[in-house]
């Protein structure tokens, strides 16, 4: 009996963790999830990175790359079969891009090598025509200050700018479109007020109404029609140094994520995600769970998923890449995902995280980085 069971033990861990070949990059094993909370995967996607999901939770917004991370082309894919529906080829990979609110233009920001000393290259998509709208060179780098961006409303954009020069931090600003019209501009960061501050990406909720992010162990949310502060919280703890890695927020912005490290006097580190009340910012609880690598909210405000990595091995050959299904009011685990496993062979080991999204409508879990999966959620 206990060899048959070392034996079908053996099976299983053939069939889950044989090492593969995609496009170009090794991975160990197929993804999979466990947990009380019966996830099924729908879609592997591999060499695809998704950058959002369509406000109806119809759609992925994604880039397919080859394994040396030449691009391919701008795709919308279906969640539920991993069909790609639509696609343009583009000349270089986009950095970031996202859904305007009404759902049927995305705009695009692409990495511009070749032209980066002159601005990025931004493109609008109208979605439903598979036609690029708009295409603008040089974009979002008035007084030097290179943008990142966050769609709003259906002509409305909030930008995170960083100075080029590094001498006068960072600025928020909110832009019209199609002409990219600034219209309001207001301090990020100073770097009067210290160097090497630890700066975590924005999170817009899905209401488009606030966003959230931190500075160093300090969260902000802001309104995203007038760009002012409407809380500020400091996060300390007792004999240790706290800092923020990144920030989550509801999509209604009743509630604020910050997933936090800790380093005490005797160098002990530790990891949790705490929440707060998306309100004032006032402290609701902390949850002994790592998302390091990004943190999201369901549709429903009752989950949250935390992304991770850690090395793992004797000689810290392999890399797993994690992500964490947690309950917000009791703070149980309720599933574990294994979103990839690298060899350290691979070129993309140390650079590799995951980043987390559900999708609006409460169907899916999208875990995405280098490969993308689609998860999808029971009921």
């Amino acid at each position: 009996m206990l060899l048959s069971t070392r034996r079908q033990i053996t099976a299983w861990i053939a069939a889950n963790f044989a090492i593969t070949r995609l496009g170009g990059q090794t991975f160990i094993g197929k993804p999979f999830a466990t947990g009380e909370l019966r996830l099924t995967l729908v879609a592997a996607l591999s060499n695809t990175a998704v950058l959002d999901i369509s406000p109806d939770g119809r759609s992925l917004l994604a880039f397919a790359h080859s394994g040396g991370r030449r691009m391919i082309g701008l795709q919308l894919i279906n969640p539920e079969s991993g069909k790609v529906t639509r696609s343009i080829d583009l000349p270089v990979r986009p950095d970031d891009g996202g859904f305007f609110r009404e759902g049927t233009t995305a705009i695009v920001r692409l990495i511009n090598l070749e032209t980066s000393a002159k601005g990025s290259v931004v493109i609008l998509w109208d979605v439903t025509s598979g036609r690029v709208t708009r295409r603008i060179e040089g974009a979002f780098d008035r007084d030097q200050f290179g943008f990142s961006f966050h769609p709003l409303e259906a002509n409305t954009i909030l930008g995170l700018g960083h100075d080029r020069t590094l001498k006068r931090g960072s600025v928020l600003a909110l832009f019209r479109v199609p002409d990219f019209e600034e219209i309001a501009r207001t301090p990020h960061y100073n770097p009067r007020l210290g160097p090497g501050v630890i700066s975590t990406r924005i999170k817009v909720a899905d209401n488009r109404k606030t966003f959230a992010y931190a500075l160093d162990n300090e969260v902000f949310c802001r309104s995203t029609k007038t760009l002012e502060i409407l809380w500020r919280n400091q996060i300390k703890m007792p004999s240790a140094s706290v800092w923020i890695n990144e920030v989550g927020i509801s999509p209604d912005g009743t509630l604020v994520t910050a997933s936090e490290t800790t380093v005490n006097k005797q160098n002990e580190k530790a990891l949790s995600v705490i929440v707060l009340d998306g309100a004032d910012g006032s402290f609701i609880k902390r949850i002994p769970v790592r998302g390091d690598s990004n943190v999201a909210f369901s549709s429903d405000n009752r989950l949250i998923a935390c992304g991770h990595s850690e090395i793992v091995g004797v000689k810290g050959e392999e890399r797993h890449i994690i992500v964490e299904v947690v309950e917000v009011a009791t703070g149980r685990r309720l599933a574990t995902i294994m979103h990839d496993r690298l060899k350290r062979n691979n070129k993309d080991f140390l650079s590799s995280g995951v980043g987390v999204q559900f999708s609006p409508d409460g169907r899916y879990l999208v875990t995405k980085g280098f490969n993308s999966r689609v998860w999808r959620l029971p009921g």
